[in-house]
């Protein structure tokens, strides 16, 4: 936990360094939740769209 903790603590911006950390760490397991995410946000937008 203390080089997790040294390398978050040392860069500058937090966002970019966990999107780094998510992306280097679990890409393969990631690419198809990425998709679905994706899917389901449009789909989700769609209906909010058309239920007004």
């Amino acid at each position: 936990m203390g080089t997790f903790s040294e390398h978050f603590g040392n860069l500058n911006n937090r966002n970019v360094s966990l999107w780094e950390y998510q992306r280097s760490g679990r890409e393969e397991k990631n690419e198809k939740s990425k998709i679905i995410g994706l899917n389901g946000m449009i789909l989700l937008r769609f209906v909010l769209l058309h239920d007004k």
